[in-house]
């Protein structure tokens, strides 16, 4: 079954510590979708391959806001 692409729809995806299955479901993603964005959440940056262009965001400290 073939997925039409939509291009006005995006995806936003969080990682936290992704596997090997990760770069399969994110290409199979990005087949659906015009852009992805992806922030990495894991406790060190990951090394998982992204075979075409994403916005990657990765922040090494999180920080934590104080609620008002």
């Amino acid at each position: 079954m073939e997925i039409e692409k939509c291009d006005r729809i995006v995806a936003g995806v969080v990682l936290f510590n992704p596997d090997e299955s990760t770069e399969e479901c994110l290409i199979r993603l990005r087949e659906q979708v015009a852009r992805v964005y992806i922030f990495d959440n894991s406790a060190k940056k990951t090394n998982i391959e992204i075979p075409f262009e994403a916005f990657y965001l990765f922040l090494e400290r999180t920080r934590v806001l104080p609620m008002h």
